[in-house]
């Protein structure tokens, strides 16, 4: 159970450079999709003193993630002190992580089968180039899916280590695997493939059981801590086939999707719908599904290795299924990730067990194919305008796609294009029967962005009576119509204020609304919000009309120390600027 070091580093520069190849174009790109909440606009991982207070909700609020995911921030906050919030730097780390993982993997499988380094050879190299997963190499928003990979199997190597003889590695294997526990969830299902493998490898049960103990302990713990004691925010999600069984029934049909994207990558969407199938079909899917998870049970009941890959293939997807649980979203190619590690050596195997030149073409169309399909991923992912066109080309009727397509057209300065896109919107979520307020929104403040804030009041006006109790829909419409339609600006917001006397946002545009009325407006808004900077800066501009620029200066520095100092600096500081023209030019 040895391999050539030289062999192996040779294959590392390898993978390097033709990872290089393939995902250069990701390497000059913009945050898009995810990377903008979890990178661009995260102030969390900008201070490299968080790094000592990943836990508890403070984290949760602030690292913008949904679930406990310690090491993944962690990795963040690195890149950042790095490389500032260059997405370049960001992304070169998400391949390089990328490529790492796929490495550990012909190395693993190079342990496990010594007599056959073609073999694992080539399983690192689909793993690297599998077009499936590029989404989760090329955007650091989804690092946890190659992170948590890299780890995993980082571990399964210390673990095969020590089992060859090298024993002060053993303590490694468990520390990792807690580690990528940390990272993703899913990393729990790591400790029972090695058991697996312990088993099919020649292994009793309680050779087995001895030889994975402190990994299956490092997963309990994990386990226990995210039962009781780590803290994740409660998500609103909603079952497919509305339970356990209904997930179990549209199982077949999902996992068969999954399947046809990891082998033929064509057509990827940032955003998937899973909608039910007909009975047939489902039916069809699930009697193949379960019947290649019979038979690989079989075969590793019988001690066949093959076993061990579909099934880790399936019950990676588990999750995703609403199985076990309600998931996000269904599909997407992200989640490949980890699955693949059972897929990707059993499509190796079949390519190299036999070396003839017939053989060797499907192996050859594979990775060209693959590489030229992950390179066009990579260029399709180097900014929000293109990624979002293609999701719209490809899913018209998505209002998802067409909202984020606009908001991306708005980031470039496309305004009028940006308009339409979220009529588009508008119209797919009336037709799919999910239209809300936040699509009328969205036009109206797409009109206003692009300088035309009456017909913005007018169609928040117009649609008021069907959205007139949303808090967000009233403030739009008192911050667009005042000036326009003052009553109803003015209306809109008092109800607001009224119905939550401690709202400083809402206090604020109340404020703002009516100029006559400020001084005795913010008077007694600071009686119930008197920490709001936004009512401290009404504060200072008032001082200022008044010409009493030391009070002005001072009501600022409150301003900038409270809460929302932060997001209220370009403004605070706009206004001291002109206090100190007004103080050069009224100076002898």
């Amino acid at each position: 159970m040895s391999y050539s070091r030289a062999k192996a580093l040779g294959g590392l520069l390898v993978l390097l450079l033709i990872g290089l190849a393939v995902y250069y174009p990701a390497l000059h790109r913009s945050f898009v999709y995810d990377d903008i909440l979890t990178v661009r606009d995260n102030d969390f991982i900008a201070r490299p003193g968080n790094l000592l207070h990943l836990w508890g909700m403070e984290y949760l609020r602030g690292a913008g993630e949904q679930s406990y995911r310690p090491v993944l921030t962690g990795s963040y906050i690195i890149d950042c002190a790095i490389w500032g919030k260059a997405p370049f730097g960001f992304s070169l780390t998400n391949l390089l992580i990328h490529i790492a993982g796929a490495w550990l993997l012909g190395l693993l499988l190079w342990l496990w089968f010594p007599h056959r380094g073609l073999f694992a050879g080539a399983a690192a190299l689909l793993y690297l180039l599998a077009a499936a997963i590029s989404e989760t190499v090329i955007s650091p928003g989804h690092r946890e899916q190659v992170l948590s990979v890299l780890l995993m199997l980082a571990g399964a190597h210390a673990w095969t280590q020590a089992r060859a003889g090298r024993a002060w590695v053993r303590p490694a294997a468990p520390i990792l695997f807690f580690v990528a526990c940390m990272t993703l969830e899913w990393s729990v299902l790591a400790p029972f493939a090695l058991l697996a493998w312990a088993w099919a490898s020649g292994d009793d049960r309680r050779q087995a059981l001895r030889a994975t103990w402190p990994e299956l302990a490092a997963v309990g713990l994990f386990l226990a801590l995210y039962a009781f004691a780590l803290p994740r925010e409660d998500v609103d999600v909603k079952w497919i086939g509305g339970g356990h069984l209904g997930g179990l029934w549209n199982f077949g049909p999902l996992v068969a999707r999954y399947v046809r994207i990891a082998l033929l990558p064509l057509n990827l969407r940032p955003y998937y719908t899973f909608q039910p199938t007909p009975v047939r079909w489902a039916a069809v899917a699930n009697v193949a599904l379960w019947a290649v998870v019979l038979a690989a049970g079989w075969a590793l009941y019988k001690r066949r290795a093959w076993g061990l890959g579909p099934l880790l293939f399936v019950a990676a997807l588990l999750p995703m299924g609403h199985v076990t649980g309600p998931f996000w979203i269904p599909l997407a190619e992200r989640y490949l990730a980890l699955p693949l590690l059972g897929g990707i050596p059993l499509l190796a195997a079949a390519l190299t067990a036999n070396k003839r030149r017939l053989a060797i073409a499907p192996a050859v169309v594979i990775f060209f194919a693959w590489a030229a399909l992950a390179r066009g991923h990579a260029m399709d992912w180097r900014d929000g305008i293109y990624l979002w066109g293609k999701a719209v080309a490809l899913e018209p009727d998505d209002p998802v796609s067409w909202t984020n397509y606009a908001a991306s057209l708005a980031a470039h300065g496309e305004r009028e294009p940006a308009i339409e896109a979220h009529r588009r919107a508008w119209a797919a979520a009336t037709r799919a029967g999910e239209e809300n307020a936040q699509q009328p929104m969205n036009v109206a403040q797409a009109l206003a962005a692009a300088g035309r804030p009456a017909e913005a009041c007018d169609l928040l006006a117009e649609q008021a009576p069907r959205f007139r109790l949303e808090r967000e829909w009233l403030l739009d419409l008192g911050r667009l119509c005042a000036g326009r339609r003052q009553k109803m600006a003015v209306d809109a917001l008092a109800q607001v204020v009224s119905r939550n006397l401690n709202d400083g946002e809402a206090w604020a545009d109340f404020c703002a609304v009516d100029p006559s009325r400020a001084q005795s407006c913010v008077r007694e808004a600071l009686q119930h919000c008197p920490d709001d900077g936004r009512l401290w800066l009404h504060v200072a501009a008032i001082n200022e009309a008044l010409g009493d620029a030391a009070k002005a200066a001072q009501a600022v520095g409150v301003a900038l120390r409270s809460p929302q100092g932060e997001s209220l600096r370009d403004p605070a500081l706009a206004l001291l600027q002109r206090l100190k023209a007004r103080e050069r030019g009224a100076a002898p």
